[in-house]
């Protein structure tokens, strides 16, 4: 009976709170899935400035990196009191319409294309991958330009984040 009575409980608080699910060890954290894996948790949201590597910006939420992009560059370029900001992110956080309100509001952003779940593999469908452009650019949805190009800056800009982030470390120890 004290299951049952518990479990009413928990259902009663859901209900209440319009939360999808509960966590009875940590009341913050969700189910997160990524492919065949699930695991209860966090995904934390970070903005790094690239001179300093000082986290700028933060946020913790219980969904997938899609429709975080533009808030989270936006947040940091009000607390950086920027005019413009380029901003550097993974492809879990491709969007066209993201990439559009960051064009909107003067950022500049840089995302590989998402090559997708692998869904319509699986379905025998065709997916991007299949199809090829005959020229190095591909144009995506408003002027936001995300392409070869840009996938080549993605990974200059890495690459330096990573170099800059290292020497950061080694300053920082030898100040030690």
């Amino acid at each position: 009976m004290a299951k049952r009575s518990r479990a009413q409980a928990d259902l009663a608080q859901l209900k209440a709170s319009g939360e999808t699910q509960l966590s009875v060890t940590d009341p913050d954290a969700r189910l997160l899935s990524k492919g065949d894996q699930t695991v209860a948790g966090y995904n934390v949201q970070l903005v790094v400035d690239d001179k300093h590597s000082l986290i700028v910006a933060s946020e913790v939420i219980n969904r997938n990196d899609i429709g975080h992009l533009h808030a989270m560059a936006k947040s940091a370029k009000n607390v950086l009191e920027a005019k413009e900001l380029q901003a550097l992110a993974d492809e879990g956080y491709y969007s066209s319409l993201e990439l559009k309100s960051c064009e909107d509001d003067g950022i500049v952003a840089y995302v590989p294309p998402s090559d997708g779940n692998g869904r319509l593999e699986k379905q025998g469908r065709f997916s991007r991958k299949d199809f090829k452009t005959a020229q190095p650019t591909l144009t995506v949805v408003g002027a936001a330009q995300c392409c070869v190009r840009c996938r080549d800056a993605f990974r200059t800009q890495v690459a330096a984040l990573r170099s800059a982030t290292r020497a950061a470390r080694r300053s920082a120890i030898r100040a030690n």
